[in-house]
């Protein structure tokens, strides 16, 4: 039988403590992609990270910043990283 490789997903270093925080009380986190990775991910995907394994619950295409659930949360450098793009907000539980 062939084994398929797990597909893999990447957080930025600055991100990692509030998210494995978020993990350890067994807490969703969210992930919004774009660019080449606009629906690269889909439910029910078990992912490997430097986290470690993740599974996708749910995957919401947002077509404006201003549609963002978090846009109160974000920074102004992630702002303006997003404008412009369409983007998944990808929701991720512990695996």
């Amino acid at each position: 039988m062939i084994k398929q490789a797990m597909k893999r997903i990447d957080f930025p270093v600055c991100e990692w403590q509030d998210l494995k925080k978020r993990l350890s009380q067994d807490l969703p986190i969210y992930t919004t992609r774009i660019d080449r990775e606009f629906g690269k991910y889909h439910p029910g995907e078990v992912l490997a990270s430097e986290l470690g394994v993740l599974i996708v619950e749910n995957v919401v295409q947002i077509d404006s910043l201003d549609q963002h659930p978090f846009l109160e949360e974000l920074t102004q450098e992630q702002c303006q990283t997003l404008r412009g793009y369409k983007m998944d907000l990808v929701k991720l539980l512990k695996g």
